[in-house]
């Protein structure tokens, strides 16, 4: 039986395709952590992140299909603006 080093490289044949989908979950894992650690509300983190509620709605949902790497990096980066602030 073939082992592989993470889910995503079972899944995906395509290696620029499995590293997409690790660097996505740790982004939203990563965000799904401020939001609980915060309390925030959905509407509450759609303002942190400056994003609309259907993106919150796709991250908590843990649809990462909806999900670029470059919008998840852009959320994290707001909530790093609004925290030193």
């Amino acid at each position: 039986m073939e082992q592989y080093e993470s889910v995503w490289d079972a899944i995906e044949l395509d290696p620029t395709q499995s590293a997409d989908m690790k660097e996505r979950s740790a982004l939203v894992v990563e965000l799904r952590q401020i939001i609980d650690s915060e309390g925030l509300s959905s509407a509450n983190a759609a303002e942190l992140f400056r994003v609309p509620p259907a993106d919150i709605s796709a991250l908590l949902k843990g649809n990462i299909n909806a999900l670029t790497v470059e919008l998840l990096n852009q959320m994290k980066a707001s909530a790093r603006i609004e925290k030193s602030c």
